[in-house]
C-alpha cells in the first residue's frame, strides 16, 4: 500500500490534490491590505516546494502559483514536507506563467523576483500588492519570465 515508503505504522488514503483556481487567489488578494503571491518558476525538488509552502503558511502568503509543465506539482513528498501547509495555502496551477504575470500586473501587483545579483530582501519595498517569483533551483528564473519583472 505504501510502495516501500516510510509510514511509521500509519497510512491514510486521500484523494488527488485539488488545485485552486487563479481567480480564487486573486479574489482573496482583493480582500487583503497587502497581499503577497508567490510564483514558483520551474521548481523541481518536491522537498523545496514543501519547505516553501511551510514558510508561505507561516507568513500568511495569499497564494502560490506554479506552472503546469516543467515543474513539480503537489505530490505526496510535497505534502509530507509541507507538514500540513499544503492544506492551508491556496495553490493554483497555470498553463502560461507569462500571461498570468500580465494579469497580475493588470490588477496592480508589483512583480519582482529573486536573483543571486539582486537587491537584498531587507531593501525591498514590501507594501502593497506583491507577486514574488522564485526560480528553478539550478537555473533561477527563466529568461522569458525575467523579462516580465518590474525590477
Amino acid at each position: 500500500m505504501t510502495n516501500g515508503a516510510v509510514h511509521q505504522g500509519f497510512v491514510l488514503r486521500v484523494s488527488e490534490f485539488a488545485y485552486a483556481e487563479l481567480d480564487t487567489i486573486l479574489d482573496k488578494a482583493a480582500q487583503e491590505e497587502n497581499p503577497l503571491i508567490l510564483i514558483l518558476d520551474g521548481l523541481n525538488d518536491p522537498h523545496n516546494f514543501g519547505s516553501i509552502l511551510r514558510t508561505a503558511d507561516a507568513t500568511n502568503v495569499t497564494g502560490v502559483i506554479i506552472p503546469k509543465h516543467r515543474a513539480v506539482g503537489v505530490t505526496p513528498v510535497v505534502s509530507k514536507t509541507s507538514t500540513g501547509a499544503v492544506e492551508h495555502v491556496p495553490i493554483a496551477r497555470v498553463t502560461n506563467l507569462s500571461q498570468t504575470l500580465d494579469k497580475l500586473k493588470e490588477q496592480g501587483f508589483w512583480v519582482f523576483g529573486t536573483d543571486m545579483n539582486g537587491t537584498p530582501s531587507h531593501k525591498w519595498n514590501t507594501s502593497g500588492k506583491l507577486a514574488l517569483i522564485i526560480g528553478n533551483e539550478g537555473k533561477g528564473i527563466s529568461p522569458n519570465i525575467k523579462n516580465k519583472l518590474m525590477k
